[in-house]
C-alpha cells in the first residue's frame, strides 16, 4: 500500500517519516497546471499515464479527493486516507519533511514556493470558473428573457399601430407570430385575397374569415409610404422570434453536456433557469432541496415569514409540466419531492456522478401516481387559491376573517392598538 501526498513541489510517497518524490514539477507553470487539474478533476491536465506506470498493481491511499477519482478513472485502486494518522501527521510536518528529504533547503524556501505557485493555481481556477459552460448557459437564459421583453413590446406596438388601419384583426388573430406575418407579408386590408395568404399556410376557414373582415373593416386608410416603418418593425419582430427558437435549441443541446440529469428531470429551460438563479451549477448543487423548491418565490417566502401567512409551495419548478398540470391539492407534496430529486440531480451533474436522470424521472412519476391515488379529491374545507384581478375589489377595506380585529385606521393591519377592557380612553379637550 502506498500513501500519496500532494504538495506544491510534486506528488510524493510517504514511507515512515520520509517523503519520496514520485512526480516532481519542473517549474511553476507545470505545477500550477497539474495541481489545478487535480482540483478540477481534469484528466487532460494531469499526467495519468506516468502515474499509472509508477503506481500500477498497488493499493493507493491519499487525502486528495480529486486525485482519488482521477486514479480510479484509469483503473487504479485508490482510497480515501483522510483519517490516516500517519498521513495527517505528515501533512502537519510537511515543511520539515521536505527539508529532510532534500527537496527544499529550508522551510522559508518552501513557503516562498507555496506562495508563488498558489497564486498561479488560483488564477487557473478562476479562469476555469469564468469559462465554464454553465456560465454560457446563464447568459443564454438571460438573453432569452431579454428577447421575450423586446418581442412583447414590439408586438404590443404593432397591434396598436396596425389596429388603427384594421382594428377587427386584433381579436380574430391571437397568435403574435401570425399577426406579424400578416402585417409584414400581406400589408393593407385591401390586399386580403386568397393569393396573398398562400405563403402563410393558414387554414381555409381562417382565410375566409379574414377576407370577409377586411371588406367590412372600419379602420382608417393609410398611405403607401406610411407602411414602410410598420412593415420593417413586423419583420424585425419575426427575426426576434426566430432568434429565440435558435437560442432555445442551443440551450437544449448544451444542457445535455452541462447538466444531463437536471435536463432529464426538469427540462432544459427550467434547469438552465435554476442554474442562472443560483449563479452556477456548483452553487445549485450546494443548495438544500427546501431552497430549490422555492427558488423564484423569494418575495412570497419573505412575506410569509414577516406576516405569518402560508409559505409558497413552489417557485420556478412550477414550470415543470408534471407539477404545473397536477391537481392543486397535491402540488405542494409533489413539488417537495421533485425538489429533493433536483438536488440529487444537480449534485450528480456538478461533481461528476453517473447519469441517473431516467431513474429520477421515473421516481417522480411514481410519486405522482401515489399522490393521485391517496388524494383523489380536494380536501374538504379547502379551496384553490384565487387570484383577484386588479381593481376587482377595494383592497384598502379588505380584511381576512381570521385576522384579529384591531382599532385604528382601516387597512393598516397591526398598527392599530387593542382596545383595553374597562374604561374607554377619549382623546381631545374636556
Amino acid at each position: 500500500m502506498k500513501k500519496i501526498l500532494v504538495s506544491p513541489l510534486g506528488i510524493l510517497e510517504l514511507e515512515g517519516e520520509t517523503l519520496i518524490p514520485l512526480l516532481t514539477f519542473e517549474d511553476d507553470e507545470q505545477a500550477a497546471e497539474i495541481l489545478a487539474g487535480i482540483r478540477l478533476e481534469d484528466p487532460a491536465r494531469v499526467p495519468l499515464d506516468r502515474l499509472s506506470e509508477l503506481l500500477k498493481n498497488e493499493e493507493i491511499k491519499t487525502h486528495v479527493p480529486g486525485l482519488i477519482r482521477l486514479l480510479k478513472s484509469v483503473g487504479l485502486e485508490a482510497k480515501d486516507a483522510s483519517d490516516d494518522k500517519d498521513l495527517l501527521e505528515a501533512i502537519k510536518k510537511k515543511p520539515d519533511l521536505l527539508v529532510r528529504s532534500g527537496l527544499v533547503k529550508s522551510p522559508q524556501e518552501y513557503y516562498e514556493i507555496l506562495h508563488e505557485r498558489g497564486l498561479l493555481i488560483t488564477g487557473k481556477l478562476l479562469q476555469s470558473a469564468t469559462t465554464g459552460r454553465d456560465k454560457l448557459v446563464i447568459q443564454a437564459i438571460l438573453f432569452l428573457d431579454d428577447l421575450d421583453k423586446m418581442t412583447n413590446l414590439a408586438v404590443v406596438r404593432i397591434r396598436e399601430w396596425y389596429g388603427l388601419h384594421f382594428p377587427e384583426l386584433d381579436r380574430k388573430v391571437e397568435n403574435h407570430a401570425t399577426y406579424c406575418r400578416l402585417v409584414a407579408f400581406v400589408g393593407p386590408r385591401d390586399r386580403y385575397d386568397y393569393d396573398s395568404f398562400e405563403p402563410l399556410n393558414l387554414p381555409q376557414s381562417k382565410i375566409d374569415q379574414l377576407v370577409d373582415l377586411a371588406r367590412t373593416s372600419s379602420g382608417t386608410e393609410l398611405k403607401e409610404e406610411d407602411w414602410k416603418p410598420l412593415r420593417d418593425l413586423a419583420k424585425e419582430t419575426l427575426n426576434l422570434m426566430e432568434q429565440r427558437k435558435k437560442v432555445e435549441e442551443w440551450i437544449d443541446s448544451v444542457m445535455s453536456d452541462v447538466a444531463p440529469n437536471l435536463k432529464a428531470l426538469a427540462g432544459s429551460l427550467v434547469a438552465a433557469r435554476l442554474i442562472a438563479m443560483t449563479g452556477s451549477l456548483e452553487e445549485l448543487a450546494k443548495k438544500p432541496a427546501s431552497k430549490i423548491q422555492v427558488l423564484g418565490a423569494e418575495k412570497a417566502l419573505y412575506r410569509s415569514l414577516r406576516t405569518g401567512t402560508a409559505p409558497p409551495k413552489h417557485g420556478v419548478i412550477f414550470q415543470i409540466p408534471l407539477i404545473g398540470k397536477s391537481p392543486w391539492w397535491i402540488r405542494g407534496k409533489l413539488a417537495r419531492f421533485v425538489a429533493a430529486k433536483l438536488a440529487i440531480a444537480a449534485r450528480l451533474d456538478a461533481f461528476g456522478g453517473e447519469f441517473l436522470g431516467d431513474v429520477l424521472s421515473q421516481q417522480v412519476h411514481d410519486r405522482l401516481e401515489e399522490l393521485r391515488k391517496e388524494f383523489p379529491q380536494a380536501p374538504e374545507g379547502k379551496k384553490a387559491i384565487k387570484v383577484f384581478p386588479r381593481g376587482s375589489f377595494d383592497a384598502k377595506n379588505f380584511a381576512r376573517k381570521d385576522q384579529q380585529r384591531r382599532h385604528g385606521r382601516p387597512g393598516k393591519g397591526g398598527k392599530g392598538k387593542k382596545r383595553p377592557h374597562g374604561k374607554r380612553k377619549h382623546k381631545g379637550k374636556k
